[in-house]
């Protein structure tokens, strides 16, 4: 009696030996998608790695006593006056050449409320406000002209550039994407939407620059990339970028002769002379002042070959030049 009940447990346990490992089984099959890369497939992002340079002196010091209030970014207008992106008063700012303070505005088709990007054609200026996601257009002289675009895909989104036929190119950290505008303001298309690593992916993009061939140059802030792309959003070549967040992104220029400029939030300015090339640390300066707390941002380029760039601690715009060599 006693060996076939000890016969009868063995084929018990046997049996639920058995439907334990079929049942770890089929939870592997299907936990498991054969479309999904292994992990050790997935690209990392470039690590920064940077050599001290001589450092760069501003050659001007604009908007000290503007009042100006965590600035994001400013861009020369004809005749050497500077718009300035006043952020943290909520208003779009005008200066003339020496850095006074010419015009604050403060309404356009309704009220500022986080004005965070600027750019010009040389006629007209134009204005992202990111809590409305709205660009908003006005004259030279800073006089509203018309709303271009209010549009949910662009609620929160960061950096502005001019592009081809006057289209507008926002980087949009809330879409995950680089947003291509008409001139009219008319929505054609998004650069690479979806969230990921590697060439074809972005990760929180927060700076958006189009060069004048046409490249089109986006900080790709969570994935710590700036990342070159074609017209068609094909991918170009990568730089590492400087940790940064999207409310005060790390911003980029293209520089003639295949040259790369990139702020650095946290006091400096990254030189690249080529992809993959490492960078050289520029440390900012200011002429009669300790070197002190200041935080770049914005960048853009002057007729006149320089750099305007915004800092944001010290409420200022400096005016620079960048080394050739």
């Amino acid at each position: 009696m006693w060996q076939r009940k000890r016969g009868f447990l063995a084929v018990v346990a046997g049996a639920l030996i058995l439907l334990f490992a079929l049942t770890r089984l089929l939870g592997s099959m299907n936990t498991a998608s054969p479309s999904s890369p292994a992990t050790s497939s997935v690209p990392s992002p470039n690590v920064l790695t940077s050599t001290t340079g001589t450092g760069v002196q501003a050659a001007r010091v604009l908007g000290s006593g503007a009042g100006l209030a965590s600035p994001q970014e400013a861009v020369e207008l004809p005749g050497g006056n500077v718009a300035v992106v006043d952020t943290g008063n909520a208003r779009l700012v005008l200066l003339n050449s020496k850095g006074k303070l010419l015009k604050a505005i403060r309404t356009g088709k309704q009220r500022l409320r986080q004005p965070y990007a600027v750019a010009t054609d040389g006629t007209s200026i134009y204005l992202l406000d990111a809590e409305r996601g709205s660009i908003e257009r006005y004259d030279i002289a800073g006089h509203f002209q018309a709303e271009l675009a209010h549009d949910p895909i662009l609620s929160r989104a960061r950096g502005m550039s001019l592009g081809p036929g006057g289209s507008l190119y926002v980087a949009s950290p809330g879409s995950n994407s680089v947003v291509v505008l008409d001139s009219s303001g008319k929505v054609l298309r998004r650069l690479a939407g979806t969230v990921g690593v590697g060439a074809a992916t972005f990760n929180q993009p927060s700076d958006v620059y189009v060069a004048p061939n046409g490249s089109i140059y986006v900080l790709d802030n969570n994935n710590f990339e700036v990342k070159e792309m074609s017209q068609s959003g094909n991918p170009i070549a990568h730089w590492p970028a400087p940790p940064s967040t999207t409310l005060d992104s790390a911003h980029v220029l293209a520089l003639p002769k295949g040259r790369l400029l990139v702020s650095d939030p946290t006091g400096s300015l990254l030189l690249y002379k080529r992809p993959g090339a490492t960078a050289v640390r520029l440390t900012l300066r200011t002429p009669g002042q300790a070197t002190g707390k200041q935080s770049p941002l914005g960048l853009s380029l002057t007729s006149a070959g320089q750099v305007l760039v915004t800092d944001t601690d010290g409420n200022r715009v400096l005016v620079v030049s960048i080394p050739r060599a």
